[in-house]
């Protein structure tokens, strides 16, 4: 069977000639910027410049070397032999001296023989000569010169070029009116441009020849049609209907293949399912047979799996260090028995060799393994599943159970609130769902169920959120004259402030370091430039202000307590400072 174009690789395809396409329009977008007439004239005008530094520099050197014995000295060909001159003495005869050198006892590096005081004087005027102000400006103007001319030069495609780019058009595109366009103005652009570097330096110079027009709108819609052609493709190659076609075909193909050895197969299966017969019948006859085959299946269906899934969990719970493995026992009354033990030294015992957190982790790793042999996807219970373990550890259980959280109901019961803010992290970056549920008690009563986590784990907005709450709730003791009442509200109030001001410096340095973790996120540093002095000054007084909102005077004094608008301002405050760093923060995360 022949092989399908697929319409993926006719868009590879068309891509090509629409890049190409392109290329052709850029090459002649250089090609027309070198033929204006304002190119033309800038050419020209450094070309008169450049002669006029000539000029000036043969005219300093004639009035110069006027006297000297031999004629042309400052002329171009002289200089190439003085330029040579100096490299043969800075590099070979005199490096360690300064060129030209005419101190006593030297010699001319031409001829080789001793200077004497005429030649010495020579050799120091030439040298003068050349470093001389006209000299440098004819060679800079020169430079200015020949870098335009080169530039102009290569803007100019080969002839080559401009045959492929014809062809191209007029044969892949099938626009014969197109490709005589597109040759009509590249020949006579190029016509030009050779125009130009002929006759630039021309004092009297004949109309340049006209270039045709670059046939854009053509190209264009030549662009826009493979576009289109390209875009058209790709959405039929990921169409269900294609897919389901591929699907026909591929199955035609299988039936065509199948009809050749059709005879021979159905004489395999045949063959096959005698041998398996046999077998069977073989085992028949074999002794213990009831704890062989639960042998069997446990090998097939428990044994590999586990052991397999056990190394996984271990790996993903960061213990798989300690190479231990699940070893399968020998099976007791049909009930295949596994023992955890080191890979090393199977008969050392696992609880003396490792630690307790590590210990925990390997009890974890083997309960999820098995639960990971089972269809079953009921939800599992977890009582502090992470006390005695270090931090390396902690997260990595974190990360295991917000996995695991993804296909089925994890509830998990902790006091530590490291190991809420972990699990919580992970859960929110593998986007699996988490939902709290925080359980306290009083003196008297327990068991009270709250929808949030406890305030020092919940976002600084919520908490910010429950102090107005809180205000609005109580400020009718104030309005009532409740003085022991609206006493104890602000106190409250006072110590939720002071350790929310508290939260939110925390939080204007978390992108760089949190607490209760061991990451410095480097790449955070960045927000720390937003912080500014103002921002200092702002949290220190308010600070200030939380721990006085009670404490202004001297208890035998009386002082009347603040009132709801004074605590209302320094919530506002608070709520104001932690938005307005947030949002710079956030600002400097938007512009990474």
């Amino acid at each position: 069977m022949s092989p399908v174009r697929t319409p993926q690789k006719a868009a590879r395809r068309i891509e090509a000639q629409r890049d190409k396409l392109v290329a052709i329009g850029e090459s002649f977008g250089r090609l027309k910027g070198a033929i204006t007439d304002e190119q033309f004239a800038r050419l020209s005008g450094l070309h008169e410049a450049y002669r006029a530094a000539q000029s000036a520099a043969e005219a300093a050197a004639g009035d110069l070397f006027a006297d000297e014995p031999l004629p042309d000295v400052g002329s171009e060909v002289w200089r190439a032999l003085w330029e040579a001159a100096r490299d043969y003495s800075t590099q070979k005869a005199y490096p360690d001296l300064t060129f030209p050198v005419t101190s006593e006892g030297a010699r001319c590096v031409l001829c080789q023989q001793e200077l004497n005081a005429e030649a010495a004087d020579r050799m120091a005027q030439f040298e003068k000569f050349v470093k001389d102000e006209t000299k440098r400006k004819e060679e800079q103007a020169q430079d200015a010169y020949v870098e335009v001319v080169k530039g102009i030069a290569a803007a100019g495609p080969p002839i080559s070029d401009v045959a492929a780019a014809v062809a191209f058009v007029r044969d892949d595109l099938n626009d014969g009116e197109l490709a005589v366009a597109m040759q009509r103005a590249l020949v006579t652009s190029k016509w030009r441009l050779r125009a130009i570097l002929r006759h630039h330096a021309d004092e009297e110079t004949a109309p340049l020849p006209a270039a045709a027009a670059w046939p854009d709108e053509a190209i264009a819609a030549h662009e826009t049609a493979l576009s289109d052609r390209i875009s058209a493709l790709r959405a039929e190659d990921e169409s269900d209907e294609r897919a389901k076609l591929t699907a026909e075909l591929h199955e035609l193909s299988d039936r065509e293949w199948l009809a050749a050895v059709q005879e021979d197969m159905i004489a395999e299966i045949g063959r096959r399912k005698k041998i398996a017969a046999l077998k069977v019948r073989a085992k028949d006859t074999a002794t213990n047979k009831i704890t062989t085959k639960s042998g069997e299946i446990a090998e097939q269906l428990v044994t590999n799996t586990l052991r397999a899934e056990f190394a996984r969990q271990i790996d993903r719970l960061g213990v798989a260090g300690l190479l231990i493995e699940l070893r399968k026992e020998k099976s007791s009354y049909g009930v295949p028995r596994f023992r955890v033990s080191l890979i090393r030294k199977p008969e050392a015992k696992v609880g003396e060799v490792l630690s307790e957190g590590e210990h925990r982790c390997v009890a974890l790793a083997a309960f999820l393994a098995e639960l990971a042999t089972t269809e079953s996807r009921s939800a599992i219970v977890f009582d502090d599943p992470v006390s005695s373990l270090d931090h390396m550890h902690r997260e990595a259980v974190a990360k295991r159970l917000a996995a695991e959280g993804e296909h089925r109901q994890i509830i998990v019961l902790t006091h530590d609130i490291a190991f809420l803010f972990l699990l919580d992290q992970e859960c929110r970056e593998k986007g699996t769902h988490i939902a709290f549920r925080s359980v306290t008690r009083t003196d008297d009563y327990a068991g009270f169920c709250q929808p949030d986590p406890p305030a020092r784990a919940q976002p600084i907005e919520k908490v910010i959120e429950g102090m107005q709450k809180q205000l609005d709730n109580q400020k009718v003791l104030y309005e009532n004259g409740d003085h022991d009442g609206w006493e104890r509200a602000v106190d409250a109030l006072q110590k939720r402030l002071r350790s929310t001001w508290e939260r939110a410096v925390e939080e204007a340095v978390g992108p760089v370091l949190k607490r209760l973790s061991n990451k410095v996120e480097t790449k955070g540093l960045a927000k720390l430039t937003t912080l500014t002095m103002d921002d200092c000054t702002t949290m220190w007084k308010a600070y200030g202000r939380c721990s006085v909102l009670l404490h202004s005077s001297t208890d035998a004094l009386n002082s009347p307590l603040p009132k709801p608008d004074a605590v209302q301002h320094e919530i506002t405050a608070l709520k104001k400072w932690v938005e307005d760093v947030k949002a710079r923060q956030a600002k400097i995360e938007y512009l990474q």
